[in-house]
């Protein structure tokens, strides 16, 4: 059965948007700029778009409210997608930081959202859309899986399904300083690890518990031997944001770090897992420099695919946010396959490329685009997180209540933006049908 968004009384088809470029004279390819699409948000710290619906983005604000931004009207609508603060508690890393479509939205309607709740826990719930097609059902929660925390750190965890369909769920090693109960190296608790979760299709491996409802996929790396079932990767400090490259599968988690490194780290696309990236023992390419907790690199530690420094200079930061590889529409072939990253401190912009054949930075592509992001209206700062719509256009998402999206530099390009409607009538039915 088919599931639409309704708003209001217009049935809402397919709407993309279309971005048309035109560059003048011999200016590089590679200039690129902002322009804010969304202002006046509280707190946002991400954006998904489903394939089920081209015309709308959906922006989660820590405050547990979603809320919708209509492409062809420019415009935020009034009414939220779903509203969770009566649930939700923004604590230090807190509050809604995750949310994720269902790849099968379209017939069932499931959206997982990852919260804190009043007892500072994680809970992944999926709710499913409200009878009217209008957002979530606040009462359909169904919890998929409950992560007792020891501190109010390093728990702003990312949600996201991959290329494969299950749902990876990058969990942080629980705080304080320097991880003191080693969680990252610890592969009995689900802290300080990237999980990979089968909620689809009824998978329940746990029958016994109300609170665990999802099954556990038979090539997850640790099933039959000693450590979680649930861990696809692990040794990560505060995974706060990652994203899958949805041209070649390959996954980039930003890992903020302790006092001296912030990471990059990289999971190629059809890895069997197991990856350790290191942490607590190690936090960028060397042994933890502080706490007393490093240690030499293990024959199964994986280096970070890229690390910074802390500091205020031009490739130097102190919060990494993990962003998105490159691959929208706006002919500006430089920036195809470039990853985009950022810091929260410094407001310093980067890309990388990467070969998914080595696992390695492409040597010389790293690009600095701090002075050049300039956005038309408002202040390209504090970068929480990122998203992409249908089309692979990439948006920075701003704690400050603004959204920007990447387009070629203004001075060297004219953006059109408009509705394009590509009339998929499968996706016009209100409802159930």
């Amino acid at each position: 059965m088919k599931r639409t968004l309704f708003l209001g009384a217009t049935f809402l088809g397919s709407t993309a948007l279309l971005v048309l470029t035109v560059l003048t004279g011999n200016h590089c390819a590679q200039a690129a700029g902002t322009v804010r699409v969304m202002s006046g948000l509280s707190q946002p710290i991400g954006l998904v778009a489903t394939p089920a619906d081209d015309r709308h983005l959906f922006v989660y604000q820590r405050n547990g409210v979603v809320r919708m931004y209509d492409q062809q009207t420019q415009s935020l609508l009034a009414e939220p997608f779903v509203d969770l603060r009566d649930r939700v508690v923004v604590s230090q890393d807190g509050g809604l930081v995750g949310m994720a479509f269902d790849p099968e939205f379209a017939d069932n309607g499931y959206v997982y959202l990852q919260y804190i709740d009043s007892a500072r826990n994680n809970q992944l719930s999926r709710f499913t859309l409200n009878g009217a097609g209008t957002g979530l059902d606040p009462a359909s929660e169904y919890p998929i899986l409950y992560l007792e925390q020891p501190t109010t750190a390093h728990n702003g965890d990312w949600i996201g399904f991959g290329p494969d369909g299950y749902l990876y769920y990058t969990t942080g090693d629980g705080g304080d300083q320097h991880d003191p109960n080693n969680n990252g190296q610890d592969t009995s608790t689900l802290l300080g690890s990237i999980l990979r979760l089968d909620v689809r299709n009824g998978a329940d491996d746990f029958p016994s518990d109300p609170l665990a409802n999802y099954g556990i996929p038979a090539t997850n790396p640790f099933v039959g031997q000693a450590g979680r079932d649930e861990i696809f990767a692990f040794g990560v400090r505060n995974p706060w944001r990652a994203s899958f490259d949805r041209l070649t599968g390959d996954f980039y988690i930003g890992d903020t770090s302790q006092n001296t490194w912030e990471e990059v780290n990289f999971i190629a696309a059809g890895s069997a897992g197991g990856e350790n990236f290191g942490w607590r023992l190690r936090e960028g390419y060397v042994a933890t420099p502080t706490g007393g907790v490093g240690g030499p690199k293990t024959p199964d530690m994986v280096d970070p695919v890229y690390a910074y420094h802390h500091g205020g200079g031009p490739l130097e930061g102190n919060s990494v946010i993990g962003g998105y590889v490159y691959r929208g529409p706006s002919g500006v072939t430089a920036l195809q396959g470039q990853y985009f990253f950022s810091d929260y401190v410094t407001d310093h912009y980067w890309s990388i490329e990467v070969d998914p054949a080595t696992g390695l930075m492409v040597e010389g592509s790293l690009r600095d685009w701090t002075a050049r992001l300039r956005p038309d209206v408002g202040s390209l700062s504090q970068i929480a997180g990122y998203g992409e719509d249908n089309l692979g256009n990439l948006y920075f998402v701003s704690l400050n209540g603004n959204v920007f999206m990447l387009v070629p530099e203004p001075s060297t390009a004219v953006l059109l933006l408009g509705s394009l409607s590509i009339g998929l009538s499968t996706r016009r039915r209100i409802g159930r049908a």
